[in-house]
Order: structure tokens, then C-alpha cells, then sequence
């Protein structure tokens, strides 16, 4: 992978995170809190933190391509229990935007998610960090595995690889459009070493995400990483024994006591 490709998400990390508190609540005893910062591309991204600080930090990126942040405030909580501070952003995305359009919001995505990291870093003084990701989430997850340096422990779930792959199947022909599909494929940001470890989590019955493009993404990537896989359809997030795993593989690898 080239430098200009990683450095395509570079952003200023001393800049003011600008965060503020929009609402404090509880939800089943545990502190949710809803907060703005800045995304790293001069707008401002909404989240949820949950849980407390001088903790490990959990990034949870959601799929989709609309705000979806609440999806995940149940097992954030779970997490919390456990002894996690977790932050879950929204992001979109224009499915049938401009090519220019595609790339940019991928950068946002990312860049919302390397500014969450600052957020639990500076404002909730995380002890450890890792990461999260469902779906086009895990995407986001896999290219975090390249350019952020302290994530520790990566899970990329119900997500794929083979983007070009993806858009020749929908009938994209457009070479500029393939080439920009290409580019920024998952699979070549997995394969960057790293002192992360990576979870893929897949299951059996996805019917959005095939497993041979799922098992593909996890071959492409540098180890360490495991790859397991689940009785489950496409919402994994929702599944007992992978969220399970993931908790457990969050309190081994960020050394939770």
C-alpha cells in the first residue's frame, strides 16, 4: 500500500475536538451520554458515550449508509458493565452520490472515527483503544487497521472485501468509478502489519455479505487475527455468542482486570 493512499486519511489531531454535551441520561443504571465534536472535515458529528472515564475505549461504528448510532446503545451498555467507555458516532453515506461524493464521505466515516478516538482519549482519558465495526462499519474498521496507530484491538463484522468485485457485480462499468471502488478496498488496508489484533466475525446465513467475500477480506489481512464464525444472519450485532466473543476478545487484548 502506497504512503499517498494511508495519508488520504490524514487529519490535524491537535486540533479542538469542539465538544460539547447536548443531553445526560442513564439507561439501566449506566451513564449515556449524547454529545457533538468536531469530524475531522470541519462539520461536526453526533455521538453517544457510554459508560465512564479512566477506562478502556471502545469505537462502535454502525453500517448503513443513514445515522444509525442507537442501534449499538444496548451492547455499549453491556460493555460498560464490563468496565468499557464506549462512543458510538453517526455517519452516512450517498449510496447513489458522485464518484468525488463516494470517496469523500468514506474519509468522513473514517475520520469521524479517528476523532472519537480523541474524544475518549482526551476527554475521557482511555486507558486502552480499540474498535467495532457492522457491516460497512467493519470497512471503516479495516482501513483503521492501516492509519491508526493505537487501536489495539480491531473487530470487523458482517463486512466484505472485493469492493471492485462488488461494483462490477451491480453493473458498474464506469473505469473511473471502478478505479475509485478499487483504490480504497478494505482488503488492502487489512494486509498493512500492525500492532492491532483482528476479530472477523461472519455468519453462516448472511444474505447481504457472502462468506466467500467475507473469508477473502480476512485472508487479505496481516495477522495477528482469528476468524469465527456464527448460526446467524447478517445482524451479528444482535447475536448472544458473537457479542460474547467480542467482549471477551476487548477484555483480553486491551488488558481489562
Amino acid at each position: 500500500m502506497s504512503d499517498e493512499l494511508i495519508a488520504f486519511f490524514d487529519y490535524d489531531p491537535t486540533s479542538d475536538l469542539r465538544t460539547s454535551v447536548v443531553v445526560r441520561d442513564e439507561r439501566d443504571g449506566v451513564r449515556v451520554t449524547e454529545i457533538r465534536f468536531d469530524n475531522g472535515t470541519g462539520g461536526d458529528a453526533e455521538a453517544y458515550v457510554v459508560g465512564e472515564a479512566n477506562r478502556p475505549g471502545i469505537v462502535i461504528a454502525h453500517g448503513g449508509t443513514a445515522p444509525a448510532k442507537h442501534i449499538f446503545v444496548g451492547e455499549a451498555v453491556e460493555l460498560a458493565r464490563r468496565g468499557f467507555v464506549v462512543l458510538l458516532a453517526d455517519t452516512s453515506f450517498p449510496l447513489h452520490g458522485s464518484i468525488r461524493e463516494r470517496v469523500e464521505a468514506t474519509r468522513g466515516r473514517v475520520l469521524t472515527q479517528r476523532r472519537g478516538l480523541d474524544v475518549l482519549q482526551c476527554d475521557y482519558r482511555a486507558t486502552a483503544l480499540g474498535f467495532y465495526g457492522h457491516s460497512s462499519g467493519g470497512a471503516q474498521g479495516a482501513c483503521l487497521s492501516a492509519v491508526e496507530v493505537r487501536l489495539e484491538a480491531i473487530v470487523i463484522a458482517a463486512a466484505r472485501g472485493g469492493h471492485a468485485r462488488w461494483a462490477a457485480e451491480e453493473g458498474i462499468t464506469d473505469p473511473a468509478e471502478m478505479r475509485a471502488f478499487g483504490r480504497l478496498d478494505p482488503e488492502h488496508f487489512v494486509a498493512v502489519p500492525g500492532r492491532r489484533e483482528l476479530l472477523f466475525q461472519h455468519g453462516l446465513r448472511d444474505d447481504v455479505v457472502p462468506q466467500r467475500e467475507a473469508r477473502l477480506l480476512y485472508e487479505s489481512a496481516a495477522e495477528p487475527k482469528t476468524w469465527s464464525e456464527y448460526e446467524c444472519g447478517h445482524g451479528i450485532d444482535g447475536h448472544a455468542p458473537a457479542r460474547a466473543e467480542r467482549a471477551a476478545f476487548f477484555e483480553r487484548v486491551l488488558r481489562l482486570s
